[in-house]
């Protein structure tokens, strides 16, 4: 209260003390006198058929003490703590409320006691489950892989349930009792198995759906040395992996062992299969020169077939429905920037559709997302870009893929749920834990997650 106010307020204060306790000017005690007391046992089971609607009754037990209540106040709520919705208000010795058919879901109802003062910061709530004729979809779990820092063994692996928005981290070291390894570099599930790829431990892990291990793969050439597994894929019961000294390994997924591998490019990224053959991107990065090709392997006989020209240290890849190979090109970090190139297959022939410093894919069906940007003197990123490419019109479909003003720095990593196409992104500073920032296909953020490692690099989707 300010000096020259103080005279008038005190005169205030006098004139009204017939109906007034006392008067203050002081905001942050607004709350005096409201109760303190909350209520307990909330429960609530929904009865409207309809999907995304909710009718029932809310019950509770009161206070030990209703003193100070008044009346209790029932909200809505997304996240069990703000006060989205107001839905009523009942009288001190009422303990239900019943709310009516066809009204919006929410994931949780709050009771709230309250009095002539105002409402208890104490908050009582129930979680609520749709009821509908049908069964809700459930969206399977997802695990993210934090390749950690290289060198330092800290690898971890974490798991997310998307119905609840629960994260469980570090599910590796406690199911296994051990960690992952030194830099796990790709995570992918298939069938009832999930596979890691862990390179600097030179280690392929094989695991059940909730990460235990069933085996760890240690590939070694004809004279013992460690290969280095880098990436994964699968096809017809199979699951390949690129080795880093120049080969392409085959695992039964049922003896869980390397039943047979080939020759390709030098240092091999991603792994895909279009048509019925599989394309090893030949980076070529321990060379003076990065290579610039993509073996062809037949899956049959094992055998690379023949190699593709794209463009300069091929890395990372993905195919639209027509068989068309969109591969990102790392360069070689100097003149030759990052690019992403449309590969024709048939025609042994690619374009470029983006160049720039740094460049991330992501595909979902036909849909293409890239975040490419620019290096500043300090090599941060700058200008960054979060684009999104029709791979059928050939078209860019928009400048911000992002849609709701969510800023994402320092982006690491890029990928797409196949089954709904959420759209994952993995930041990271190269020193501290990450974050995993999550949108929906229309770019609506549903969650950000700071995970357990260093750099989130992969994405594994239960099915």
């Amino acid at each position: 209260m300010k000096t020259r106010n103080y005279l008038f307020l005190s005169a205030l204060c006098a004139l009204m003390s017939f109906s007034f306790v006392a008067c203050d000017d002081d905001d942050d005690n607004k709350q005096e006198g409201v109760p303190t007391s909350v209520v307990t046992d909330v429960k609530f089971t929904d009865t409207d058929k309809n999907a995304s609607k909710i009718a029932g009754t809310v019950n509770w037990t009161a206070p030990s003490s209703v003193k100070d209540i008044t009346k209790y106040v029932i909200y809505l709520s997304s996240d069990g703590e703000g006060k989205d919705t107001k839905l009523g208000e009942v009288e001190v010795g009422t303990n239900s409320y019943t709310i009516p058919e066809n009204t919006d879901f929410a994931s949780y109802i709050l009771v709230i006691a309250a009095n002539l003062k105002g409402e208890s910061n104490a908050i009582a709530k129930v979680q609520v489950t749709d009821f509908t004729e049908e069964p809700v979809p459930v969206i399977p779990g997802v695990y993210f892989m934090n390749s950690g820092k290289w060198g330092s063994n800290n690898a971890t692996l974490d798991y997310y349930d998307p119905n609840t928005k629960e994260l469980k981290t570090k599910v590796f070291a406690s199911v296994n009792g051990r960690g992952l390894g030194d830099t796990a570099n790709d995570i992918m599930v298939y069938g009832s198995k999930m596979y890691i790829a862990v390179s600097e431990s030179n280690t392929i892990e094989i695991t059940d759906l909730n990460a235990k291990s069933l085996k760890a793969l240690a590939p070694k050439d004809d004279s013992g040395q460690p290969q280095s597994p880098r990436y994964l894929a699968a096809y017809a019961g199979k699951v390949y992996v690129t080795l880093f000294d120049g080969h392409l390994a085959e695992i039964d997924t049922t003896s869980m062992e390397i039943t047979q591998k080939t020759k390709v490019g030098p240092n091999p990224y991603q792994v895909r299969e279009v048509g019925g053959k599989l394309y090893v991107a030949n980076s070529g990065g321990y060379n003076p020169v990065q290579d610039s090709t993509l073996s062809v392997v037949d899956p049959v006989s094992f055998t690379e077939e023949k190699k593709i020209v794209v463009g300069l240290n091929p890395m990372y890849m993905g195919a639209d429905s027509d068989g068309e190979m969109y591969v990102v090109c790392g360069g070689n970090f100097g003149d030759v920037k990052a690019s992403l190139q449309r590969v024709d297959l048939k025609a042994e022939t690619s374009t470029s559709i983006y160049t720039d410093d740094n460049i991330l894919m992501g595909m979902a069906a036909d849909k293409l997302y890239v975040i490419h940007s620019q290096n500043d003197a300090n090599w941060q990123p700058v200008n960054t870009q979060f684009v999104s490419y029709d791979t059928k019109s050939d078209t860019e479909t928009s400048k911000n893929f992002i849609t709701d003003g969510t800023v994402v720095e320092k982006a690491y990593s890029l990928t797409v749920n196949p089954s709904n196409g959420d759209i994952y992104i993995g930041t990271s500073d190269y020193t501290s834990t990450g974050d995993m920032f999550i949108f929906s296909a229309k770019g609506k953020k549903l969650n950000q997650l700071e995970v357990s490692g260093i750099n989130p690099m992969g994405v594994g989707f239960l099915k």
